[in-house]
């Protein structure tokens, strides 16, 4: 009997946790902007480093409209305002360092923030799924996926460090692909005893984890150790 329940089972896929075969947690061709209605905070999350360099940008939040986010239409619209409500809220808390900060946020922030983290389920501060996976575009469309094809879309402080810390750790989720997407061989292998699809797979994922090593690698050469603790930390900081 349990034999034959095994057999009706459904091959294990990745279609069930919105996990692409392409680009595995990586959110597919981001959106650069909002419609025009949401245009107060793309404005000054696109001025984010020099509103917080000249300590102004605490009084830009304070006097944007209290905007609705029932105009959202789709996925990565609430991932590009995730991604921008979250660099704003931790510019705003942290824009006086670490001895004036705030402990509380104006409405017109918080509200929109915590009804867009309560429908994409996650919390409301800046993570990697908004730092890394939404935040990115390719110059050419049809280039590469390398240092010199990509750019970030909302930065903090810190200048080409920021852009090196976020994109590099962009390529070790790139690299882990092919990983990801040979699990599904493995488990649906082990199942029905297919022992060489399965130890081919494995050989991929020992490959694959090299290459996010080596991708790893490439934090030496794009950011700069004093520029991450001095500006960039902080603002990392939740």
């Amino acid at each position: 009997m349990a034999s034959a329940k095994t057999e009706r089972e459904a091959p294990f896929s990745l279609d069930s946790y919105y996990v692409s075969e392409k680009l595995g947690f990586v959110l597919p061709d981001p959106l650069e902007n909002l419609p025009s209605y949401y245009q107060p905070w793309m404005d000054i999350a696109l001025r984010l480093p020099e509103l917080l360099h000249s300590h102004e940008l605490r009084s830009y939040v304070n006097k944007m409209p209290l905007l609705s986010t029932r105009f959202l239409k789709d996925h990565r619209e609430l991932r590009l305002v995730h991604l921008v409500l979250s660099m704003i809220t931790m510019g705003y808390v942290w824009q006086e360092g670490e001895n004036n900060t705030v402990e509380m946020l104006p409405r017109n922030l918080a509200v929109p923030y915590w009804e867009v983290s309560q429908c994409l389920g996650l919390p409301p501060i800046l993570t990697h799924a908004d730092a890394v996976l939404a935040n990115w575009k390719r110059k050419d469309p049809e280039g590469p996926f390398d240092m010199e094809n990509l750019e970030v879309l909302v930065r903090i402080p810190g200048g080409d460090s920021v852009k090196g810390f976020f994109l590099v750790t962009l390529l070790v989720e790139l690299a882990a692909v092919p990983a990801i997407r040979s699990i599904p061989t493995v488990i649906n292998g082990v199942k029905c005893g297919h022992m060489e699809a399965v130890a081919k797979a494995l050989e991929n994922i020992s490959q694959s984890i090299q290459d996010m090593n080596d991708a790893l690698k490439l934090m030496h050469v794009y950011v700069d150790p004093s520029v991450f603790y001095g500006d960039m930390r902080i603002y990392l900081s939740g």
